[in-house]
C-alpha cells in the first residue's frame, strides 16, 4: 500500500499544532520525503540534513526522524510517500541502505514523477489512484537506482557523540533486554546524564525509545509468521504478559491479529 502525504504549514502561528503534526516518531514502513519550502533541518536518528527545495530523503523503517524548525521562514512545505516493500524487500532494503539523500534538481526525471502524480491523482477514483501510485513508486525507485549515485549523510554537528554511540548499541542489540543502567555502563557515562541527553534530543526517555523499537520489530516478526509466544524473547521482553500489554497499548490490537493486518 502506498500513501502520499502533502503538508503546507505556517510555522509561526501554532507551535502546539506544529508538534502534533510533526512529532519525533518512527514507523515500520519506508518513507520518501521531498522537501519543498521552509527553514528546516531534518534529523534521522544520529544524522541531520540541511533542507533546501527539491532535496529528498530516503527514510528506513524503525528509525526515529523529525524536522527541526529553525525560524527563518514563515511556511513549511513537503511531500512524503509511505509504503511497505512487500515482494521487493531485498531491492528496497539495499537501495535505502545505500542512499540517504538526493538533490532532485539534478535529476528532473525524478521530480517529474512526483509532479505528475500530484497533478493527476486527485481526478482519479480510489482504485485507479492506488494503481497509479504503485506504478509511480516503482518507476521512482527504479529511476533512483539507475541515475543517482550514493550520497553520504551530513553528520549533525550538535548531536553528542554519546547519543550516536547509544543509538548504534541499541540498534545492534535490539533483541536483548537493554536497561538504562546497562547502557550507561556500556558507554561509560553517568545514567542521569545519558537520560538528559536522550530527553533533549528525542523528547522521550531512553526506555521508551528502546521499547518502541522493540515493539515495532515484534510486530514485523509476527506479520511475517513468527508466533507471538516466540516473538517476545526475540525483542527484549522477559515474559509474555508484559509484552502482550505493551503491544496492545502501542498498536491497539492483539498480537494474534497482527498477521491478518499485513
Amino acid at each position: 500500500m502506498v500513501k502520499l502525504l502533502y503538508y503546507t504549514f505556517r510555522t509561526d502561528r501554532d507551535i502546539k499544532r506544529q508538534r502534533e503534526l510533526f512529532p519525533r516518531h518512527l514507523h515500520d514502513f519506508y518513507e520518501i520525503y521531498l522537501f519543498l519550502n521552509g527553514d528546516v533541518k531534518y534529523v534521522i536518528e544520529d544524522k541531520s540534513f540541511e533542507m533546501r527545495p527539491s532535496r529528498l530523503l530516503l527514510i528506513k523503517p524503525y528509525t526515529y526522524h523529525f524536522p527541526l524548525f529553525m525560524g527563518g521562514s514563515e511556511y513549511y512545505e513537503r511531500i512524503s510517500m509511505h509504503f511497505a516493500a512487500e515482494g521487493d524487500e531485498g531491492f528496497v532494503e539495499r537501495l535505502f541502505g545505500r542512499l540517504e539523500m538526493i538533490d532532485l534538481d539534478k535529476y528532473p526525471d525524478l521530480l517529474s514523477i512526483f509532479s505528475l502524480f500530484i497533478k493527476y491523482s486527485p481526478s482519479l477514483g480510489e482504485e485507479q489512484a492506488f494503481s497509479y501510485a504503485q506504478a509511480c513508486l516503482t518507476q521512482f525507485l527504479l529511476t533512483i537506482d539507475s541515475v543517482a549515485g550514493e550520497v553520504k549523510a551530513e553528520n549533525v554537528g550538535n548531536i553528542p557523540i554519546i547519543i550516536k554511540r547509544a543509538i548504534e548499541f541499541i540498534n545492534n542489540n535490539i533483541e536483548k533486554r537493554i536497561t538504562l543502567n546497562a547502557l550507561s555502563e556500556k558507554l561509560y557515562v553517568n545514567k542521569g546524564y545519558l537520560s538528559k541527553l536522550f530527553m533533549r534530543h528525542f523528547k522521550m526517555p531512553v526506555g521508551t525509545y528502546i521499547r518502541n523499537k522493540q515493539l515495532l520489530l515484534a510486530d514485523a516478526l509476527i506479520k511475517n509468521g513468527t508466533p507471538p509466544t516466540d516473538v517476545y524473547l526475540k525483542c527484549g521482553f522477559s515474559d509474555y504478559s508484559s509484552f502482550f500489554r505493551a503491544y496492545v497499548k502501542m498498536f491497539g490490537y492483539l498480537p494474534s491479529k497482527a498477521k491478518k493486518l499485513r
